[in-house]
């Protein structure tokens, strides 16, 4: 709060909370944004092998969204 907004540090405590699978979700996708984006390091095998990890995430969110209050 004091930020005003969410730093890279507070993510991963608050993805360390919520569980493994969020845990290893968030761990790629900010592999991804680093290594594949600012770096790009990575080549597209790299990508295709965490992008089920995140959409598996994705899904959940969505799911949980859908049902509402």
């Amino acid at each position: 709060m004091e930020k005003g907004r969410w730093t890279v540090s507070l993510l991963d405590k608050a993805a360390r909370r919520l569980g493994d699978a969020v845990e290893r979700a968030w761990a790629e996708a900010y592999f991804l944004h680093v290594n594949g984006f600012h770096e790009v390091r990575i080549d597209i095998n790299d990508v295709k092998y965490r992008v089920p990890i995140i959409e598996a995430l994705i899904r959940e969110v969505e799911k949980l969204l859908n049902q509402g209050p």
